[in-house]
């Protein structure tokens, strides 16, 4: 008799897309349930499996309702209809069938593990998060309820610490699961851990050396080590194998953007646009690269096409009118710009200095300084935030508030010039 049948294979989250990794069918061991299902449903859903697996789900669907024919209450055969359901997009269907599972076998780790899966699938994750944990209280020795939670936390419900522990949990109970450590390894290095982080994730590539996750992942550590040349050797070797892989092209560019290789970067994130022309991250950061390259116009298309396909990047907001001309009619852009930067992302202190000095522009002294000082709140270390409110104070004819702030200014950074001739201008 097979391992029972799982409902949903999930993918696990990376900030450059969701790439899938599927969780074994045997991820669960068959439990012992009350009333076991007798032979003759056993050799039914075992004809069944073939079928499923070429994806003839006529034929499955045939096979696991003999199953229930023998044994009403046959756990397999009663989530394998789900499944079978689900691939045909019968999703009421798919959710009676396990909703069936669940009265019969209130007890079965393997019935609430498929229900959460259904539940990520339906977008219903604060009931998924339910399941999934039920199932893990009710087979503790399961690691494939802790591999889901961490995808849902990593996922919707965006709780990156938590996932990064549903992963090592996932890791502990199934040390050769490469999955477990390519989650782990992700959350450590979100959680900036990165030492912890490259550790985890050669254990996943030793572990399945033909998947390029993990190798797309470790190449992002060395990114945020500054290992630029082993970052790129890595991207190189899967775009060796596939030159269109678009995780791999958007990473090898932020090596080289990380450089300050600008245009190299740029062309590494045009190729990604193009294999990818849904891929919001290839557009902001081509944009950046085209930024930094002072190609503004071309930059300002790249953001929009990011916002086209993702319309909450604070990032493209702000960036935007950061850009933004020096005239009367772009100062009214950028203001909008930046108050959408500010509004995704309320206290991150560059959008508030963005803000403020849009404000500053449009002629809005008192919102400018407002803004302005929210933004040294959050933090001081800035020399441009710092002189912009230098600026503005000397507009408001605050003389010796100006000549303090832009004394931080260059306290912090002696040659700014701009705050310098500031500073010489009122004194």
């Amino acid at each position: 008799m097979k391992p029972p049948f799982f409902f949903f294979a999930l993918a696990l989250s990376a900030a450059s897309g969701v790439q899938a990794i599927v969780i074994p069918l045997d991820e669960v061991p068959r439990e012992a349930l009350p009333g076991a299902a007798a032979r003759p449903a056993d050799l039914a859903y075992d004809e069944g499996l073939p079928a499923l697996n070429r994806k003839d789900w006529s034929v499955a669907r045939a096979a696991f309702s003999r199953a229930l024919q023998h044994d009403p209450r046959h756990l397999d055969a009663l989530l394998g209809l789900a499944h079978v359901a689900a691939q045909q997009d019968k999703l009421k269907e798919a959710e009676d069938w396990l909703k069936r599972a669940l009265a019969n076998h209130p007890q079965s780790a393997s019935a609430h593990l498929s229900w959460g899966r259904f539940l990520i699938a339906t977008r219903r994750p604060a009931e998924a998060e339910t399941a999934l944990k039920q199932a893990a209280t009710l087979d503790p020795r399961a690691a494939a309820p802790h591999l889901a939670l961490g995808d849902l936390y990593s996922g919707p419900l965006n709780k990156p610490q938590t996932a990064t522990e549903a992963y090592r949990q996932a890791a502990h109970l199934r040390p050769e699961h490469a999955g477990a450590h390519y989650g782990l390894g992700m959350g450590l290095l979100t959680a900036g851990q990165l030492s912890e982080a490259e550790s985890a994730l050669k254990r996943s590539g030793a572990l399945s050396p033909g998947n390029p996750l993990p190798r797309l992942g470790l190449g992002r550590v060395y990114v945020a080590q500054g290992r630029h040349a082993e970052a790129i050797a890595l991207f190189d070797t899967v775009l060796a194998t596939d030159a269109n892989q678009v995780a791999a092209l958007v990473g090898r560019g932020d090596a080289h953007l990380s450089r300050q290789d600008f245009k190299t970067a740029s062309e590494d994130y045009r190729r990604a646009t193009r294999a990818a022309p849904r891929n919001a991250e290839a557009f902001l950061k081509l944009g950046m690269s085209l930024q930094a390259l002072q190609k503004t116009g071309e930059a300002e298309k790249a953001y929009l096409a990011a916002l086209q396909v993702e319309p909450r990047l604070a990032l493209a907001y702000n960036n935007l009118a950061a850009m933004a001309p020096q005239n009367r009619t772009s100062a009214r852009q950028a203001l909008a710009w930046a108050e959408k930067a500010v509004q995704l992302a309320p206290d991150t202190a560059a959008f508030l200095d963005t803000l403020g000095w849009a404000y500053y522009r449009a002629g809005m002294l008192a919102e400018a300084r407002r803004t302005l000082k929210r933004a040294l709140a959050q933090d001081a270390r800035t020399a441009d935030t710092h002189y912009h409110l230098g600026a503005v104070l000397a507009a408001l004819k605050l003389k010796p508030e100006a000549k303090a702030a832009l004394r931080k200014a260059l306290a912090i950074q002696p040659q700014h010039p701009e705050a310098k001739a500031a500073l010489a201008k009122i004194e």
